[in-house]
């Protein structure tokens, strides 16, 4: 992948250089390391962030953390160092500016695997019944970026099936739940989808 992506110019984690897990993403910083071409590589350092989904991958980038290059461990360091706000719920559903949004993704992505399904669930579920578009394709962003795909699933699954939406909100609904499909299958857990 790393020869493929100098050569080529397209960014890893992209649909032409697919990054399958953590994992996959910690031996490509380490190869990149090794190779002294981490600074070639600028997309690494956030698609290793993105990688981290539950508490494994936390303890996995935590112990390969040492052995990576410096430009790795200054951002880990960055993107662990947000504040976490008191009320994670309310923070989400006060977020309406973008700005507001735009830290409170700092703040989601930094505590990537630390966050509890409890929290997000009922933040999501209350923006996914919100009228106001910009409120649900938050929500959208939340249910993409920072939930496991099976929380996301429940979410999406509990908001479609007790809740009745306009015609109007049911494009952005779609769009939605469209993206969590693709997520599903390109992660293998289309199953739980479907049924």
């Amino acid at each position: 992948l790393l020869v493929q992506r100098l050569y080529t110019g397209d960014a890893l984690g992209t649909r032409a250089l697919p990054v399958k897990d953590c994992a996959s993403a910690v031996r490509l910083a380490a190869a990149a390391g090794m190779l002294l071409i981490d600074e070639n590589v600028p997309e690494l350092s956030d698609l290793l962030a993105e990688h981290v989904k539950d508490p494994q991958d936390v303890e996995l980038v935590d112990v390969a953390m040492p052995s990576l290059p410096n430009t790795f461990q200054l951002h880990w360091k960055k993107v662990g160092s947000a504040v976490m706000p008191v009320d994670l719920t309310k923070m989400i559903k006060n977020a309406r500016t973008l700005d507001a949004r735009n830290a409170a993704e700092t703040i989601l992505s930094s505590r990537r695997g630390h966050l509890s399904s409890d929290t997000l669930i009922p933040a999501v579920a209350s923006l996914l019944d919100s009228m106001e578009d910009d409120e649900v394709e938050w929500a959208g962003i939340i249910l993409q970026k920072h939930m496991r795909i099976h929380d996301a699933t429940t979410t999406l699954k509990a908001c479609m099936a007790t809740r009745c939406y306009c015609e109007d909100r049911l494009t952005v609904i779609h769009t939605i739940l469209s993206e969590h499909i693709l997520r599903c299958a390109k992660a293998g857990s289309l199953v739980d989808v479907c049924e």
